[in-house]
């Protein structure tokens, strides 16, 4: 009985013994493992940490394709969005790759940090977007637009109800709208402050003569188009309140004493320089005006269209105009030498009825509009989308990729990477987005409260001012 105690009691310490000697096997390799992993960490963590100070050293001495310290660093600049650049810089060696993502603005100047720029997200439909390019591959639904749905805020805005609203600008919660109204006291400009759940508050307003017909928010200055005899330019300043004050007048010079002063119609903003369109008269109708100091505008250069100007897009050195005339889209050159140059143009079929309203530059793509011309005919189509380039410079020649037939006209044109979103004047489908070639099979349309007048964007929400009554409509673009 002691003898089997014993023989047991040795089994009972061999077990142990082997167990042991199995936990310190696993241990070691376990220990081996992470001392293999942690040195891999390690020379990561190296590599990436001396990148990171090459592009850092890079960014405050280097320039495009440069080397430092065996390291190859590679800049890119593409579009992005409608106002914005991205920049992607690659930190090479023979080992890593690291990328670096950038947003910056295209040519704003903002002189006031509380002013922010006018940003409309790439997609509508995502708000997390703004900084990088990989949002675009971790899409998990399709581009179809029968996935969307609309979520509408209808503001009523607490002024005159007589007077007409011509033009927006939407800055995060302060919406700008101008009004052009026949009654000489009444305001030209106002700015709301929204809610974003349908209250606007009046918080300032002014006069600064006959009206408004179009603005660009720029900073701290608001510069409008006017259809006045006294000065076609109005460039207004507001504080840090949004209280507002006229700094100048600009008037076009006659080109003789008693020719009959310009009305402005439209106004484009781009490096320092205010492109203003007028109404047909004796001078030249599409100028650039040198504002880098807002208080002594300065004529730069101008071309004589021969025809109103309805609607005036930058792009880099490329301004694209839309008129009433045969040329209804026209394309001109103004980089270089300051001047304007004509450098592309097209002529729709039923230009003789129908006018050129709108144009819009989304990155590498371009979209024009134009009216109905009093009756619809199919074959005389409103909305065009051209081909495009992978670069900057954009549209030459001129080709049209995809055009459709829009009763109503087209007003106002967004666009992102998947989709146009425009706004026209036919009852009941106000409101209308088109994927990006233009299918009618999976377009959707949807009603405003009223007729549409102008269109903007901030961020990932549509701003649409309205045509007949003093009320702002935003849009949120929802995934069904």
């Amino acid at each position: 009985m002691i003898f089997q105690k014993h023989y047991n009691t040795r089994g009972m310490i061999l077990v142990d013994i082997i167990l042991a000697l199995s936990v310190g096997l696993i241990l070691t390799i376990v220990l081996s493992e992470s001392s293999t992993s942690s040195r891999e960490i390690f020379y990561k963590s190296r590599e990436r940490n001396l990148l990171l100070d090459a592009y850092h050293q890079y960014m405050n001495t280097g320039t495009s394709g440069s080397s430092i310290h065996d390291y190859d660093i590679q800049n890119s600049v593409i579009p992005y969005g409608n106002d914005m650049d991205e920049k992607g810089t690659v930190v090479m060696s023979s080992s890593s790759e690291i990328s670096f993502t950038s947003v910056a603005p295209i040519s704003y100047e903002n002189t006031d940090s509380s002013v922010q720029y006018p940003i409309c997200s790439v997609d509508f439909t995502n708000t997390d977007i703004i900084g990088s390019y990989n949002w675009y591959r971790k899409k998990e639904w399709s581009s179809a637009t029968e996935h969307l749905s609309i979520n509408l805020i209808k503001y009523i805005l607490p002024i005159n109800q007589s007077i007409p609203l011509t033009d927006i600008e939407v800055r995060n919660d302060i919406a700008y709208i101008s009004g052009d109204s026949s009654t000489t006291l009444d305001p030209d400009l106002f700015v709301f402050r929204i809610d974003h759940r349908g209250h606007a508050d009046l918080v300032s307003y002014i006069n600064t003569g006959p009206g408004l017909v179009s603005l660009s928010v720029i900073g701290k200055y608001i510069y409008g188009a006017s259809p006045s005899k006294v000065g076609q330019l109005h460039i207004m300043m507001q504080s840090s309140q949004h209280d507002l004050s006229l700094v100048k007048r600009y008037e076009l010079a006659l080109p003789y004493a008693t020719a009959t002063p310009a009305l402005g119609t439209s106004i484009s903003y781009a490096n320092n320089t205010i492109y203003l369109g007028t109404e047909k008269w004796v001078g030249e109708e599409l100028v650039g005006i040198d504002i880098s100091n807002p208080t002594s505008p300065s004529i730069l250069s101008g071309h004589e269209i021969g025809s109103k100007v309805n609607a005036i897009s930058i792009f880099g050195k490329l301004a694209y105009v839309s008129t009433p005339e045969q040329k209804q889209l026209q394309v001109f050159d103004i980089g270089g030498s300051g001047n304007i140059i004509p450098a592309n143009s097209f002529s729709p079929s039923g230009w003789q009825r129908q006018e050129g309203t709108t144009v819009s530059l989304f990155e590498n793509g371009l979209s024009f509009g134009r009216t109905t011309g009093g009756y619809n005919i199919s074959s005389d189509h409103e909305l065009f989308v051209f081909s495009t380039t992978s670069t900057q410079t954009l549209l030459f020649p001129l080709q049209v990729n995809n055009s459709i037939d829009m009763p109503g006209g087209v007003y106002g044109i967004m666009s992102d990477r998947f989709r146009k979103y425009m706004i026209t004047r036919q009852s009941g489908s106000e409101f209308q987005i088109f994927d990006n070639t233009l299918s009618t099979a999976t377009s959707l349309h949807f009603s405003l409260p009223s007729l549409p007048q102008a269109m903007t964007c901030y961020r990932d929400k549509i701003y649409i001012l309205s045509h007949t009554k003093s009320e702002l409509y935003e849009i949120s673009i929802e995934k069904n």
